[in-house]
């Protein structure tokens, strides 16, 4: 049986480091390249890129060559924030499965079905694609949202999970990155990731009055 490959010692180094930084709970560097997740205390402190840039580049990797991906961990939200009410996934036949997320706006419920196979990789893109579709519910068109990417990580002891989202209406051309522990399912944590990704534009969006 093949061992897992050892995590470079300057990884260990470099997510000590990262783990100092004010503001940062976790840290995590995956691959050669390599791909670095800093995981935020309810918001991202201002300037931490360059502040990882600097630390990356104090351990003697590339910084201009490392993929830097930084969220927040999920905060109470404010009641001018859509709340997620409830994630379910059924089973209604072998190999298929249907995730329902229910979200909250100003005493409404809005609802988002959606079918696909079963799996815990494919589950967790449905349970973050019917939160998109029940957000654009609540948006009535007006911001529309793609689904870049969605995975789980451990760390630390802990289930973690990373969305990657998109709005046509963001005029920065980068992923909007939102994580979440996911202490209930992973289907929860990646409904929870998703907001994360989004608050950005809905904070702005839902305090105007319509």
């Amino acid at each position: 049986m093949s061992q897992p490959n050892p995590v470079p010692p300057v990884y260990e180094q470099l997510r000590a480091d990262l783990e100092g930084i004010a503001g940062v709970r976790y840290a995590m560097i995956e691959g050669a390249r390599p791909t670095v997740y800093v995981i935020c205390d309810g918001s991202e402190p201002a300037g931490v890129e360059l502040v990882v840039r600097a630390r990356i580049a104090r351990r003697g990797l590339r910084a201009d060559a490392a993929d830097i991906q930084i969220g927040y961990l999920a905060a109470p939200q404010p009641r001018r924030r859509v709340y997620l009410a409830r994630v379910e996934m059924e089973y209604p036949r072998s190999g298929r499965a249907i995730a329902t997320t229910v979200l909250e706006w100003r005493g409404e419920l809005f609802e988002a079905r959606l079918e696909g196979e079963s799996g815990p990789a494919v589950e967790l893109r449905l349970a973050a694609l019917a939160t998109i579709s029940a957000l654009e519910h609540v948006l009535q068109g007006e911001l529309t949202f793609s689904l870049v990417g969605i995975r789980s990580l451990r760390a630390f002891d802990q289930d973690l999970v990373v969305a990657l989202t998109r709005s046509e209406q963001e005029s920065v051309d980068r992923p909007l990155v939102g994580i979440s522990l996911a202490t209930q399912t992973l289907w929860h944590g990646a409904a929870l990731a998703v907001l994360n990704a989004t608050n950005r534009l809905l904070g702005n969006y839902l305090t105007i009055e319509h």
